[in-house]
């Protein structure tokens, strides 16, 4: 049993996808009073016991006698009783590999306009970069930190829109895990000739048992005689399995485009905002890195005018006893 609304919100896909939760939701039911998801096991066990009397009366009186003997071709209404299960089996594979493309096509305009934006948003912070502009309190910064904000819902709604996109499309398959305290179940005849899954969840021998029946000599083997009612069937089967599993992607691909619709317009939004940007807001000035940087420090150098004549001092003589006293000279004895 899972519960759950059909109509999921943009923020509800978004969690979902980001924790990975399985996106089984239909077929939804009534069931005890109130609506319950029925599992792919239980609509299998009723869709076979729908048929079960169908492949009886077929079984009786498909063949001459009993087992064994000569296998009765198919009847015509049998035929078309295949046709239009195969029919009906390919019109809801045709959808959900529409659905895959028209979300493949979404992700492609996504990825194609994201590099194209990232491109300009780098030029736009180069030129008006966000942190120089905040100690500017007035209509021309609100401006530029708008066209910041545009930008950046712009890129987060289309990361979310991808992340539920691909959480919506991605391949699920249980596979069949087997049971050493029962082994006999690998021995049965499958479950379906149509999906891999149950095909290898027996023993080669079992699934090539499950198109032969016992002929009339009994060394021989021949094509069962209900072989083409096991084919309806599944075709039944599998037809309703694949519509429920196309519900439950067009849930959560409904979200995905309406949040990557909102990105487009956060990002016509920032088209418009860097626009006025750019015709109204100056740019910010940087200084020039090729420009030769000037020496502010002060000069050491000092030209010859500035050399301040030093006085002389007279010169020492050493005396007869060796040390160097000053000579001074008398005017008189010039």
């Amino acid at each position: 049993m899972a519960g759950g609304k059909r109509d999921l919100s943009r923020l509800g896909a978004i969690w979902n996808a980001f924790r990975a939760r399985d996106i089984e939701h239909f077929p939804r039911l009534t069931a005890c009073g109130g609506v319950v998801t029925l599992k792919s096991e239980d609509v299998l066990k009723e869709i076979a016991a729908a048929t079960k009397n169908l492949i009886d009366a077929r079984a009786e009186n498909a063949t001459d006698g009993g087992e064994g003997s000569r296998v009765a071709p198919p009847s015509e209404i049998m035929k078309a009783a295949l046709e239009r299960g195969r029919e009906s089996l390919d019109e809801v594979k045709g959808l959900t590999e529409y659905q895959d493309q028209k979300a493949t096509r979404l992700l492609i305009i996504t990825t194609f306009l994201s590099a194209l934006s990232g491109a300009l948003f780098g030029r736009f912070n180069q030129v008006y970069p966000l942190p120089d502009l905040l100690n500017i309190s007035d209509w021309r910064t609100l401006l530029v930190v708008a066209s910041y904000l545009a930008f950046s819902l712009f890129l987060l709604s289309a990361v979310g829109g991808a992340l539920v996109i691909f959480h919506a499309t991605r391949t699920r398959f249980k596979f069949p895990e087997p049971d050493p305290s029962n082994p006999e179940r690998e021995l049965a005849a499958p479950k379906s000739h149509l999906f891999f899954p149950a095909i290898i969840s027996v023993r080669p021998s079992a699934w090539a048992e499950s198109f032969l029946g016992q002929a009339p000599s009994s060394d021989s083997l021949q094509p069962r005689h209900d072989l083409s009612m096991r084919y309806l069937r599944n075709y039944i089967g599998e037809s309703y399995l694949v519509a429920a599993k196309v519900a439950d992607k067009v849930r959560y691909l409904e979200p995905a485009q309406d949040i990557l619709a909102f990105a487009l317009r956060s990002l016509l939004v920032w088209l418009i905002l860097i626009g006025l940007v750019n015709v109204l807001v100056a740019p910010t000035p940087h200084p020039d890195p090729s420009a030769p940087l000037v020496d502010k420090a002060p000069s050491t150098a000092h030209g010859k005018d500035d050399i301040e004549e030093q006085p002389t001092l007279p010169s020492k003589a050493p005396n007869d006893g060796g040390s160097a006293d000053p000579v001074i000279e008398n005017e008189e004895t010039r």
